[in-house]
């Protein structure tokens, strides 16, 4: 059986009523192989020739509507390159302005093939410019869906800022108060960043989350769900007082817990609050009681809330039992050693 292949066949020129030049292209495997008429000599509608994609815009012929028109000059870039993997270099022109960290993305490094499988050098930042003619950037934002048509319009508006290329995307961001940012940050990014007042502690980079943390006083600092909120005064609170270092660590590690184990909104139960909450309580209501717990917690390992009973004494560590509920009183216990353990050396 034989196997068709098609190219183009003919052009044909009406003049009545107007000028139309009509070319039938039919495309298949030897599309670049198979070049017997060489370029199309015409420019297209947006002015490209086949001389444009040949010196400026190779990646046009990853488009089967450029292969087929400039299979002469498509053939040429691929036997330039020697690449079966990337025969036409970059598949866009944003390619030369991407650093070459960037390619770590799997998708970007297939796009880009040509910068990151050997086109280093410093990003180039709008190679080609503009390419359109109606480019008129009015607000900053208009840029995060522009910038490939409108890279040069758009360089005056780029920032420094990771993941803020054109800076923040509303109107009403300059607006906002710090306390906003914790919700919007991605959407005001540039306004954010300024306001960013830690930018290495998650938990507070962006000061207290609401007015009322003024009235704050130290004793309240201690639950942890006003720890969050009021994280800048809560600090503060800590400042000065005995031991701070030790109730700093402790508001820490509660903020910790608080943001690891699902207890956004604080206490489940009325009673956790109580004067009379005992840290062993902890053993049986954690999950009732995840903020009061957190504020509870020590550094032990095994006994995480302390004794698991009250009126531990050191006696009862003997008792494997008792060792067990007593874990706090009992920590540095060491049985003494049985009578046919005892040996006597004699010098």
């Amino acid at each position: 059986m034989c196997e068709a292949h098609y190219i183009t066949l003919y052009m044909i020129t009406v003049q009545y009523p107007q000028t139309y030049e009509v070319r039938y292209t039919f495309s298949g495997a030897w599309r670049e192989n198979v070049c017997v008429h060489g370029d199309y000599n015409g420019p297209y509608r947006n002015g490209l020739t086949c001389a444009v994609v040949g010196t400026q815009q190779p990646w046009r012929c990853y488009d089967n509507y450029y292969l087929d028109d400039c299979c002469s000059t498509c053939r040429h870039i691929k036997d330039q390159k020697n690449n079966p993997d990337c025969p036409y270099g970059d598949h866009n022109h944003t390619c030369l302005s991407i650093e070459m960290s960037e390619c770590e993305n799997p998708e970007l490094k297939k796009a880009c093939c040509e910068r990151c499988l050997g086109g280093g050098g410093p990003p180039i930042a709008c190679p080609l410019g503009d390419l359109s003619s109606s480019c008129s950037i009015e607000k900053n934002w208009h840029c995060y869906s522009l910038e490939q048509r409108c890279c040069s319009s758009c360089l005056p508006y780029k920032t420094n800022i990771s993941g803020c290329k054109y800076g923040d995307r509303a109107s009403w961001c300059p607006n906002i108060p710090p306390s906003q940012c914790y919700q919007d940050d991605d959407l005001c990014c540039e306004h954010c960043n300024n306001l960013r007042i830690n930018a290495s502690d998650e938990y507070c980079q962006y000061g207290d989350r609401a007015v009322w943390c003024e009235t704050m006083t130290a004793e309240q600092c201690y639950i942890s769900s006003n720890a969050k909120e009021c994280c800048v005064t809560c600090k503060a609170m800590f400042t000065g007082i005995e031991g701070f270092v030790d109730r700093i660590k402790l508001y820490r590690h509660a903020l910790e817990i608080l943001y690891s184990t699902g207890c956004e909104y604080g206490d489940k139960a009325d009673f956790c609050q109580k004067d009379n909450f005992k840290p062993y309580e902890c053993y049986s209501q954690e999950s009732r009681c995840c903020a009061r717990c957190a504020q509870l917690r020590i550094n032990q390992t095994g006994c995480k809330y302390g004794d698991r009973q009250s009126g531990c004494a050191e006696i009862d560590c003997e008792d494997p039992i008792r060792h067990h509920a007593c874990c706090y009183t009992c920590r540095n216990w060491r049985a003494k050693p049985a009578m046919g353990d005892i040996r006597v050396v004699a010098y």
